[in-house]
Protein backbone atom coordinates (compact mmCIF):
# COMPACT_ATOMS: atom_id res chain seq x y z
CA UNK A 1 0.00 0.00 0.00
CA UNK A 2 2.01 2.83 -1.10
CA UNK A 3 1.07 6.31 0.58
CA UNK A 4 -2.25 7.29 -0.09
CA UNK A 5 -2.29 6.44 -3.79
CA UNK A 6 -5.41 5.04 -5.25
CA UNK A 7 -4.79 0.89 -6.01
CA UNK A 8 -7.36 -0.80 -8.23
CA UNK A 9 -7.84 -4.32 -7.12
CA UNK A 10 -6.16 -3.30 -3.86
CA UNK A 11 -5.44 -6.47 -1.84
CA UNK A 12 -6.21 -8.64 -5.13
CA UNK A 13 -3.30 -10.56 -6.59
CA UNK A 14 -2.36 -7.74 -9.43
CA UNK A 15 -1.71 -5.52 -6.43
CA UNK A 16 2.27 -5.52 -5.87
CA UNK A 17 1.37 -4.70 -2.01
CA UNK A 18 -0.28 -7.34 -1.00
CA UNK A 19 1.27 -10.66 -0.03
CA UNK A 20 1.75 -13.54 -2.21
CA UNK A 21 -0.41 -15.85 -0.53
CA UNK A 22 -2.27 -18.55 -1.84
CA UNK A 23 -4.32 -21.71 -0.63
CA UNK A 24 -1.74 -25.06 0.06
CA UNK A 25 -4.32 -27.84 -1.62
CA UNK A 26 -5.83 -25.71 -4.59
CA UNK A 27 -3.60 -22.95 -5.06
CA UNK A 28 -6.16 -20.33 -5.03
CA UNK A 29 -4.67 -16.84 -4.19
CA UNK A 30 -5.85 -15.42 -1.06
CA UNK A 31 -6.03 -11.77 -1.09
CA UNK A 32 -5.19 -9.41 1.57
CA UNK A 33 -3.48 -6.33 2.55
CA UNK A 34 -0.44 -5.32 4.62
CA UNK A 35 -1.30 -2.42 7.16
CA UNK A 36 0.67 0.78 5.66
CA UNK A 37 2.66 1.00 9.24
CA UNK A 38 2.17 0.53 12.54
CA UNK A 39 0.19 2.12 15.07
CA UNK A 40 1.61 4.56 17.89
CA UNK A 41 2.39 3.12 21.26
CA UNK A 42 0.10 4.91 22.53
CA UNK A 43 -2.98 3.73 20.02
CA UNK A 44 -1.77 0.45 20.83
CA UNK A 45 -1.80 0.74 24.55
CA UNK A 46 -5.54 1.78 24.08
CA UNK A 47 -6.36 -1.37 22.59
CA UNK A 48 -4.83 -3.33 25.57
CA UNK A 49 -7.13 -0.58 27.91
CA UNK A 50 -10.13 -1.72 25.78
CA UNK A 51 -9.06 -5.68 25.58
CA UNK A 52 -9.21 -5.92 28.93
CA UNK A 53 -12.05 -4.52 29.67
CA UNK A 54 -13.56 -7.04 27.75
CA UNK A 55 -12.05 -9.56 30.34
CA UNK A 56 -9.41 -9.29 32.88
CA UNK A 57 -7.94 -13.13 32.21
CA UNK A 58 -5.99 -12.26 29.31
CA UNK A 59 -2.16 -12.49 28.59
CA UNK A 60 -0.98 -10.34 25.72
CA UNK A 61 1.34 -11.95 23.67
CA UNK A 62 1.99 -8.86 21.22
CA UNK A 63 0.75 -5.83 20.74
CA UNK A 64 0.03 -4.96 16.88
CA UNK A 65 -1.84 -3.55 14.21
CA UNK A 66 0.54 -4.95 11.19
CA UNK A 67 -2.09 -8.34 10.92
CA UNK A 68 -5.24 -9.28 11.64
CA UNK A 69 -6.91 -12.19 13.30
CA UNK A 70 -6.60 -14.69 10.18
CA UNK A 71 -3.27 -13.06 8.74
CA UNK A 72 -2.02 -14.68 12.24
CA UNK A 73 -3.56 -17.97 11.51
CA UNK A 74 -3.07 -18.35 8.07
CA UNK A 75 -0.13 -15.85 6.80
CA UNK A 76 2.39 -16.42 9.60
CA UNK A 77 1.47 -12.81 11.36
CA UNK A 78 2.60 -10.83 7.97
CA UNK A 79 -0.92 -9.21 6.97
CA UNK A 80 -4.34 -8.59 7.22
CA UNK A 81 -7.26 -11.09 5.43
CA UNK A 82 -10.90 -10.48 5.13
CA UNK A 83 -13.00 -13.02 7.54
CA UNK A 84 -15.25 -13.80 4.69
CA UNK A 85 -12.55 -15.58 2.66
CA UNK A 86 -12.06 -17.78 5.85
CA UNK A 87 -14.54 -20.97 4.49
CA UNK A 88 -12.45 -20.62 0.95
CA UNK A 89 -8.92 -21.10 2.66
CA UNK A 90 -10.39 -23.84 5.20
CA UNK A 91 -11.66 -25.88 1.99
CA UNK A 92 -9.43 -25.74 -0.52
CA UNK A 93 -6.97 -26.65 2.40
CA UNK A 94 -8.63 -29.35 2.85
CA UNK A 95 -9.96 -28.87 6.59
CA UNK A 96 -12.69 -30.55 8.51
CA UNK A 97 -15.10 -29.83 11.39
CA UNK A 98 -14.53 -31.36 14.17
CA UNK A 99 -17.88 -33.51 15.20
CA UNK A 100 -19.03 -32.00 18.18
CA UNK A 101 -18.20 -35.11 20.41
CA UNK A 102 -14.91 -34.76 19.13
CA UNK A 103 -12.35 -33.31 21.24
CA UNK A 104 -10.55 -30.13 19.78
CA UNK A 105 -5.93 -30.69 19.87
CA UNK A 106 -3.75 -27.85 20.46
CA UNK A 107 -3.30 -26.27 16.79
CA UNK A 108 -6.41 -26.89 15.83
CA UNK A 109 -8.70 -23.68 14.40
CA UNK A 110 -11.04 -21.85 16.55
CA UNK A 111 -13.58 -20.25 14.04
CA UNK A 112 -16.28 -17.60 15.60
CA UNK A 113 -19.18 -16.74 14.02
CA UNK A 114 -22.28 -13.96 14.36
CA UNK A 115 -25.94 -14.30 14.54
CA UNK A 116 -26.29 -14.66 10.59
CA UNK A 117 -23.47 -17.72 10.72
CA UNK A 118 -20.99 -15.47 9.25
CA UNK A 119 -17.19 -16.19 9.98
CA UNK A 120 -16.26 -12.76 12.11
CA UNK A 121 -13.04 -14.19 14.04
CA UNK A 122 -10.25 -16.89 13.83
CA UNK A 123 -7.98 -17.87 16.58
CA UNK A 124 -5.89 -21.08 17.46
CA UNK A 125 -6.53 -23.81 20.30
CA UNK A 126 -4.11 -23.42 22.56
CA UNK A 127 -4.88 -25.45 25.93
CA UNK A 128 -7.22 -27.36 27.63
CA UNK A 129 -7.43 -26.14 31.62
CA UNK A 130 -9.05 -28.95 33.91
CA UNK A 131 -10.51 -26.48 36.47
CA UNK A 132 -11.99 -27.83 39.71
CA UNK A 133 -14.58 -25.75 41.34
CA UNK A 134 -17.17 -26.85 44.17
CA UNK A 135 -16.78 -30.70 43.26
CA UNK A 136 -17.39 -29.77 39.59
CA UNK A 137 -14.51 -30.43 37.70
CA UNK A 138 -14.89 -28.26 34.48
CA UNK A 139 -12.46 -27.64 31.56
CA UNK A 140 -11.66 -24.13 30.02
CA UNK A 141 -10.71 -24.06 26.38
CA UNK A 142 -7.92 -20.94 25.64
CA UNK A 143 -7.08 -19.45 22.58
CA UNK A 144 -4.54 -17.65 21.08
CA UNK A 145 -6.00 -14.91 18.54
CA UNK A 146 -5.14 -11.34 17.36
CA UNK A 147 -8.06 -8.69 18.13
CA UNK A 148 -9.00 -7.09 15.08
CA UNK A 149 -5.45 -4.33 14.77
CA UNK A 150 -5.39 -4.49 18.85
CA UNK A 151 -3.05 -7.16 19.31
CA UNK A 152 -2.75 -10.90 20.13
CA UNK A 153 -3.94 -12.59 22.96
CA UNK A 154 -4.49 -15.65 24.77
CA UNK A 155 -8.15 -15.78 26.35
CA UNK A 156 -10.52 -18.35 27.07
CA UNK A 157 -12.89 -19.55 24.02
CA UNK A 158 -15.66 -17.57 25.13
CA UNK A 159 -14.25 -14.05 26.62
CA UNK A 160 -14.02 -12.54 23.45
CA UNK A 161 -15.26 -9.03 21.77
CA UNK A 162 -19.10 -8.88 21.63
CA UNK A 163 -18.73 -8.29 18.32
CA UNK A 164 -17.65 -11.08 16.94
CA UNK A 165 -20.72 -13.52 18.12
CA UNK A 166 -20.75 -16.27 20.63
CA UNK A 167 -21.03 -18.79 18.16
CA UNK A 168 -17.33 -21.04 17.47
CA UNK A 169 -16.50 -23.88 16.05
CA UNK A 170 -12.93 -26.36 15.68
CA UNK A 171 -11.70 -27.12 12.50
CA UNK A 172 -8.57 -29.35 12.19
CA UNK A 173 -6.07 -30.45 9.11
CA UNK A 174 -5.12 -33.70 10.91
CA UNK A 175 -6.13 -36.54 8.55
CA UNK A 176 -4.87 -39.81 11.09
CA UNK A 177 -4.74 -39.53 15.04
CA UNK A 178 -2.91 -41.86 17.10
Amino acid sequence: MSGGALIIGRGEEQDPAALKLYTFRNRNFVPNEIPDFEQSPDALRAGWRYAKSVTEDLHCRALSAMYNCAGMVFAARRTAIDAKHIPMILADDEHRRLAEAEEPRIGDIVLYRNEKDEPTHVGIFVEARKIAKEHEPRTERWVLSQWGYIGEFSHRIDEIPLEYGKKFEFWTNRRVTP
